[in-house]
């Protein structure tokens, strides 16, 4: 028979064997629904995460690119996500499983959103409060170390981790580092001030001969933070390869060894890989002063209702109603001063002036320090006969016929690709409320988007499949 010391410790070990057995996890999940322009997301737990239940750990969000997009719920689709950086690296099971940086070893949680629509033209719409919604998320759902938030993201993605840096003085000083590879996205002045405010780490690769997405871009966005003064503390650290066209994630976030591409990588320019620069940097995490608990928009008539309701609201001045026709250049169509109640608020505002086809709304608030807060975006289709567009066939082989349910004497139907390109642009005659794109039977068979406006004014943007 054993004693009471024998069997306390078997106990002892097989917990301890228990522990070092739980290996990391990567599921893909659909559940629960993060933003309405998320269609389901990668999550990364770090060996151990269940057991050492005291820990925190560092957060990692990646955004994909453009290729990776996705809008059905099922495991193939959302397995795009899995083609390219961070993901890949830990799919394929070569991801670290920890980092040692200044004396300490780390280990990541990843979380990974699919987006359902993110680019227009070769510049991401990932808005700023889809991303803010991750970071919420990842917040609630995880045991993650708010000093150590850091957002990544390649071509669109990275150009919605410079908008959301960018966005205002507050997320830009949420996080602890941002790395982007071949952004797509041009900071203004003023998100270009906010990070350099915030004294953001920015690490941001590109290749010279990149087809995509121009390398001058990034040098611009790198000049653009560096001309305020007093200047921003790390400075902006970019990384341009000769050669290498678009794909410059390989080389940021799956090759990681020294020595293991050709022409270089960020490990060979500046002596450790992408994960070790990001754990440099730690910083405080900055507090909310709304908590968004709902925001829905409905249409009354020909007009818009707004409804937003919050948890808490600290400090605020003000809510400004904003809309876009392409979630990236926002007008401000409204204010609202906010009232003096602390929690469960509700708003409602009506846009008697809404403009017709597809437009895009978000809510800002804005506190007594002028500090933004940004709501979730939300679409809305406003449809009149005069505007109605029917295209057909799709999928297409040969060419495209266009029904215009307006008096218009013609219409520009452009076509770009998946990444964004423009592969072709036409101005149509159009007779009988009917018009026909041929010339378009060479294109690659794939997903393309195709446009249509009138006196520059978008009546339709589809997705179309060329057979």
């Amino acid at each position: 028979m054993l004693s009471k010391k024998s069997v306390g410790t078997s106990l002892l070990l097989i917990c301890l064997v228990c522990s070092q057995a739980q290996p990391p996890k990567h599921t893909g999940r659909f559940n629960p629904v993060i933003d309405d322009n998320i269609n389901g997301f990668w999550e990364y737990l770090p060996r151990n995460y269940s057991t050492d239940v005291t820990k925190r750990y560092p957060l990692l969000v990646f955004f994909h690119g453009s290729g990776e997009q996705g809008q059905v719920q099922d495991m193939t689709t959302l397995n795009l996500v899995l083609r390219n950086g961070p993901p890949k690296l830990i799919q394929s099971g070569t991801f670290p499983d920890s980092f040692f940086v200044q004396g300490q070893w780390y280990k990541f949680i990843v979380i990974s959103p699919q987006i359902k629509i993110g680019l227009y033209g070769a510049s991401s719409i990932v808005t700023p409060a889809t991303v803010e919604a991750v970071i919420r998320f990842a917040k609630s759902e995880y045991r993650v170390d708010t000093s150590r938030i850091y957002l990544t993201g390649l071509s669109m993605g990275g150009g919605a981790t410079w908008d959301y840096s960018g966005s205002s003085l507050e997320a830009a000083s949420r996080l602890a580092g941002i790395v982007v590879a071949c952004g797509a996205a041009d900071l203004s002045m003023d998100e270009a001030s906010n990070i350099a405010r915030a004294n953001l780490p920015v690490l941001a690769t590109h290749n010279w001969d990149d087809p995509m997405v121009a390398a001058s871009r990034t040098q611009a966005n790198i000049a653009s933070i560096l001309s305020f003064n007093p200047p921003i503390q790390p400075m902006p650290k970019s990384i341009f390869w000769t050669t290498g066209g678009h794909n410059a994630w390989r080389r940021t976030f799956e090759n990681i060894a020294a020595g293991s591409t050709s022409g270089g990588n960020v490990t060979d320019s500046i002596g450790i890989n992408v994960y070790q620069w990001m754990l440099q940097f730690t910083r405080l995490q900055v507090a909310l002063p709304v908590s968004w608990k709902n925001f829905s928009i409905q249409k009354k008539d020909e007009l818009v209702l707004l409804e937003w309701q919050l948890g808490v609201q600290e400090s605020i001045k003000e809510y400004r109603i904003e809309r876009s026709r392409d979630a990236r250049t926002w007008n401000i169509i409204g204010k609202m001063p906010a009232n003096q109640q602390r929690t469960q608020v509700e708003y409602t505002y009506m846009d008697n002036h809404p403009e017709f086809g597809k437009s895009y709304y978000r809510l800002v608030a804005v506190d007594l320090n002028g500090i933004y807060n940004y709501s979730q975006t939300k679409d809305i289709y406003l449809q009149r006969f005069s505007y109605a567009v029917h295209i057909y066939p799709n999928p297409f082989r040969e060419s495209l016929s266009l029904d215009v349910a307006n008096n218009e004497t013609s219409v520009t139907v452009r076509i770009s690709d998946a990444m964004g390109k423009l592969v072709s642009n036409r101005q149509l005659a159009v007779a009988n409320h009917s018009t026909r794109l041929d010339g378009i039977s060479g294109l690659p068979s794939g997903i393309y988007y195709l446009s249509v406006l009138s006196r520059g004014e978008m009546l339709v943007h589809e997705k179309i499949i060329k057979e």
